[in-house]
């Protein structure tokens, strides 16, 4: 795997961490804004989302950099 694309694998994976987090966060210190099962499926979808990203990425990385003009990675 080239470089570039173990950078954005990285990247995507962090930024799914970060996106999970911030729920986590907002559900246990605002409770009543979202509850656990909103929390759940908004994860879920988060979870399904930068899977197919990552997948995209791996099976056809220079479609993706196309896409998303990546220079800087």
């Amino acid at each position: 795997m080239e470089e570039k694309t173990e950078n954005e694998l990285s990247k995507l994976n962090m930024y799914e961490v970060i996106c999970t987090d911030a729920l986590n966060h907002l559900q246990s210190n605002s409770p009543k804004q979202l509850s656990e099962f909103e929390k759940k499926q908004i994860i879920a979808l988060l979870k399904r989302m930068f899977n197919a990203e990552k997948e995209f990425l791996l099976e056809e990385p220079d479609d993706y950099f196309e896409i998303y003009n990546d220079t800087n990675s």
